[in-house]
């Protein structure tokens, strides 16, 4: 789940779907990509900065976190270290 994206949206009173019209993508793609199920461009990820005015790093607005706090991927498999 991408909390901060999240939280942006909601300080701004956005919904899913104005975001999503916004950005020019589906409101099922915004929805998958705020919970961490997908991703997008580049372009849409400075489109969202910008919405949000730069209210958080961009780099944070990407970071994809699990509820349980573990970090995924960019493919959105949650990474696992192994210990030899």
């Amino acid at each position: 789940m991408r909390k901060k994206l999240q939280k942006a949206r909601n300080e701004k009173e956005l919904f899913q779907l104005e975001v999503a019209k916004i950005i020019n993508v589906s409101e099922r793609h915004y929805r998958r990509l705020e919970s961490g199920a997908s991703n997008t461009s580049g372009d849409n990820w400075i489109k969202l900065y910008d919405l949000f005015d730069g209210q958080y790093p961009l780099q944070e607005l990407m970071k994809n976190t699990t509820q349980n706090g573990g970090e995924k991927n960019e493919t959105g498999r949650k990474t696992e270290r192994k210990t030899i």
